[in-house]
């Protein structure tokens, strides 16, 4: 609890992050975001394979910044190893590039940038605070579904102070690349995002 120092009669719940994310949680989100892109080439592969081909050079699932690259890339897979219509039709309608599929353009960016970066964040957050009856006056029970920091003002009258039977705390975990996708996005989310879409192409193509 911390005092309002513009309103002395209310005091702030405060939480702060006393310990750093675990890196081995790091690693897993970096493992889960390579084996989804993989996935991707396996496919590509399979499929070039699927006609007696051999891939040429360094190739993989076409992922593009535009549309237009993306359509010639895919289109590959039908002028130089014989693929179908309806494969190349399924391989454009993933829309892999960017503005075209939300999930796959980051996920291939994701796995770049993860060799170099730390992309998972932790923020700490205000799940539940409960203050039972004061003075036969006062009772309130309050649920947050968003992180904050500072979550609410509570009337300095109230002495509540935080214990585990009346306040829940947790630190979310946070995947944060801006460039990529919306700040600070839950990371089982993100990664749920990934692996079922990758799993939705690779179950449903022809």
């Amino acid at each position: 609890m911390e005092p309002d120092p513009d309103a002395p009669e209310w005091e702030f719940l405060t939480a702060y992050l006393r310990t750093p994310i675990d890196p081995i949680l790091v690693g897993c989100a970096g493992a889960i975001i390579n084996s989804a892109r993989t996935a991707l080439d396996m496919l590509w592969m399979l499929l070039i394979r699927r006609h007696g081909k051999k891939p040429k050079g360094n190739t993989g699932f076409p992922i593009r910044d535009t549309a237009a690259h993306f359509d010639t890339a895919a289109d590959v897979l039908k002028l130089e190893y014989g693929g179908t219509d309806t494969e190349v039709a399924a391989i454009k309608k993933t829309r892999t590039y960017k503005g075209g599929n939300n999930h796959l353009y980051p996920l291939h960016h994701l796995d770049i940038e993860r060799k170099h970066h730390r992309i998972l964040v932790l923020e700490p957050d205000i799940e539940v605070m409960h203050i039972t009856l004061l003075n036969g006056h006062l009772y309130a029970d309050f649920r947050w579904l968003q992180d904050k920091t500072i979550t609410h003002r509570i009337p300095t009258r109230a002495h509540f102070r935080p214990s585990h039977g009346n306040a829940l705390l947790s630190a979310q975990v946070l995947l944060n690349e801006p460039a990529f996708l919306l700040a600070k996005q839950p990371a089982h989310l993100v990664l749920g995002w990934f692996t079922g879409t990758v799993r939705t192409i690779i179950e449903n193509f022809p």
